[in-house]
């Protein structure tokens, strides 16, 4: 069995009277239920699958059939969690199980399905201490789910949520959990199990994103016939067969501003979308080009200035303002613009075919609802498919060096001090930036010196009310851990996100105002949703794009972006911190050990 202990050092945990007054009635002795999302009738049986009412959908496991033989190639995890007085310490392990692959035909006939078990497990001096599992892993702001719980393809860049089902009227949560989610020292262990997609491609091997806890790389995938008897849980003994099952895995998205030049760029896998302001490039209402447009398009077409073959896409786009019959004209005539000053600039002959359309209004990448959201509609867009993901141009040498900052910047493992606009103050603390495949993986603490019930942790780690950046919504907007940024050469790279759909109240997947909604690779309800973390500290996950031969980085919390211009929190940095792997983790636990 592969063991890793976390070298950070996370904080939200419950006494044994807090955790009465968040569940009600919940003890050792009387494991009763709770209301709620997770909740369950009282008896011996773990909580049964739920929708967003907090209703049962089918009976779930007893716990002794749940908690069933533990199998060889396990990967164990341990976090260490610790009261605010400083006085009592917790350990949390988790040890998940060889992911088990299988085919079930009734529900998907081209794809397999994957089954993850993971078992929770408390140690402390003081029994008086407990952790809900069950609220950990939940998501809030999509009622009693438990997508917080990721799987991570670090290779392929795949990121997967466990399926959810529809059994004609609501919407199921299909993942099953032993003991009431409650991991106490001196109880049984928490067994958790939940049901994820695949694709053809998926690695041998893969990583699990916990909230508060990070990412337990290289856990190993087998298939139904390699793994043990009863180990492991079929997706066809948990869904009926006329049951359909929401199908939650997507290509992981990088996306990155150039800090000097004015445009962002998006890669989803195969194409790169380069956007540039319509502000910047004109006038409001014209199609003539700025004086400042030359620049900006001399860095932007940097970016595809040894592409050989292929299409090249220009796309003019406006906000609502004025008609449809204008507004075509206009996105038509800027896109000609920029392709004349683009044919002086570079050879666009090496594209096989170049492409100039507008598209008016009919592709908002925000609200127009607001004179922010119209100045984010107004753009233009280059789209090109590149030879290869867009990695190595992260490690090319700052022409700028790095921007200025007007907060504290300081030295990895350093806390610093941290202000709100409202006089708030937090200690923050990067921990670590660990190599993990394709993946830069951060730990980020954070130590409010103050808080109240209504108040939250996540502030310095967030972007508020806004989301990170153009074409982007989030499902739980305010306690996502998505503000930190990379500095790497000329760019600001931001969290991994991909493309979670929200289910609406009429049991559709949703965007917002026809925007589509975005997730960041990173805790999205941190110190938010449930009572304990409110007055608590933690460690944050936040996962962004590795480049090649990586081996430091500057992390970023910025005050503005191409779409923040108003973070509430102090901007705040820490340069100089080196990129570690994983396996030198795993080496020092066991030499801890």
């Amino acid at each position: 069995m592969l063991s890793m202990r976390g070298k950070n050092r996370a904080y939200p945990f419950l006494t044994m009277a807090a955790l009465l007054a968040v569940t009600g009635c919940l003890s050792l002795e009387d494991p009763a239920s709770e209301e709620g999302p997770e909740a369950a009738e009282e008896s011996d049986e773990s909580p049964s699958p739920v929708d967003a009412e907090g209703e049962t959908g089918q009976e779930a496991y007893d716990d002794e059939e749940l908690a069933s033989q533990r199998p060889d190639g396990a990967v164990t995890h341990t976090e260490t969690f610790v009261s605010n007085d400083g006085q009592d310490v917790l350990d949390l392990s988790v040890t998940i199980d060889p992911i088990v692959r299988e085919h079930v035909e009734q529900h998907d006939d081209e794809n397999d399905f994957l089954q993850v078990s993971m078992r929770f497990e408390a140690e402390s001096e003081n029994e008086d201490y407990g952790w809900l599992v069950g609220e950990m892993l939940h998501n809030p702001a999509i009622g009693g789910t438990v997508d917080e719980v990721r799987l991570i393809d670090a290779e392929n860049l795949l990121a997967h949520q466990p399926v959810q089902a529809h059994d004609g009227e609501d919407w199921l949560d299909i993942s099953r959990m032993s003991n009431q989610g409650l991991a106490a020292p001196g109880g049984d262990e928490v067994l958790w199990r939940g049901f994820f997609n695949t694709v053809d491609e998926t690695s041998d091997e893969l990583s699990v994103l916990i909230p508060y806890m990070g990412v337990v790389a290289d856990v190993p995938v087998i298939s139904a016939e390699e793994a043990e008897e009863d180990t492991w849980a079929s997706l066809a003994d948990v869904a009926q067969d006329d049951w359909d099952l929401l199908r939650q895995i997507w290509d992981l998205e990088i996306y990155r501003e150039n800090m000097f030049d004015g445009y962002g760029s998006r890669y989803d896998g195969e194409e790169t979308t380069l956007t540039v302001s319509g502000d910047l490039l004109f006038e409001f209402g014209e199609a003539e080009l700025t004086d400042e447009a030359a620049e900006a398009l001399e860095g932007a077409s940097d970016e595809f200035e040894e592409i050989e073959g292929g299409e090249l896409q220009i796309i003019g786009h406006t906000d609502d303002v004025s008609d449809e019959e204008f507004n075509q004209e206009l996105s038509e005539d800027r896109a000609q613009s920029v392709h004349d000053e683009l044919e002086d600039i570079v050879d666009l002959g090496a594209f096989d075919e170049v492409t100039v359309e507008g598209r008016n209004f009919q592709e908002p990448v925000a609200s127009n609802d607001t004179e922010e959201g119209q100045a984010q509609n107004r753009r233009v867009e280059l789209i090109y498919t590149p030879d290869e993901p867009p990695m190595q141009e992260f490690m090319e040498e700052a022409e700028g060096g790095l921007p200025e900052t007007d907060g504290p910047v300081g030295e990895v493992g350093e806390t610093m001090e941290v202000t709100h606009s409202d006089g708030r103050s937090a200690g923050v603390t990067v921990e670590s930036v660990e190599q993990v495949g394709n993946l830069l993986v951060g730990r980020i603490s954070v130590a409010p010196e103050e808080l109240d019930a209504d108040d939250d942790l996540s502030w310095p780690l967030t972007f508020g009310g806004d989301p990170a950046r153009t074409g982007h919504d989030e499902l739980n907007t305010g306690t996502q851990a998505d503000a930190p940024t990379l500095l790497v050469g000329d760019f600001r790279i931001f969290p991994l996100d991909y493309g979670g759909p929200r289910i609406d109240a009429d049991d559709t997947p949703d965007t917002e105002d026809g925007i589509p909604v975005r997730s960041p690779l990173a805790d999205r309800n941190f110190g938010g949703g449930w009572e304990g973390t409110t007055t608590d500290s933690g460690t944050a996950t936040v996962i962004w794009p590795a480049a090649p031969g990586i081996e430091r980085v500057t992390v970023d919390v910025p005050e503005a972006t191409g779409n923040i211009t108003d973070r509430e929190g102090e901007p705040w940095r820490v340069e100089d911190v080196p990129v570690g792997s994983a396996e030198e983790s795993s080496e020092d636990a066991e030499d801890e050990g």
